[in-house]
């Protein structure tokens, strides 16, 4: 239903917006879990095919791989931060 408004590599920045709130207010940890938890999600419910967890298209791929990446990366420099 997102997709006619929203485009899938858009809806990404939505998602790591929630992994950094959750990095900021809760700390490395919980934001790991919420960035895999997006990564999975976004798998499920907006690629091609869905509700399988195999994307379909490398490009997926890459999106998914960054939203870790950033996610990860977002919810140590929070957590560091925290720790100051």
């Amino acid at each position: 239903v997102l997709q006619r408004w929203i485009d899938p590599a858009n809806l990404v920045m939505l998602l790591l917006a929630g992994v950094m709130l959750s990095a900021a207010f809760l700390g490395r940890g919980p934001s790991a879990l919420a960035a895999l938890i997006s990564a999975a999600g976004y798998a499920l419910l907006f690629d091609h095919q869905p509700y399988l967890l195999r994307p379909q298209d490398a490009r997926h791929l890459v999106t998914l791989g960054g939203l870790l990446a950033a996610g990860l990366a977002v919810g140590t420099l929070a957590g560091l931060l925290r720790a100051q």
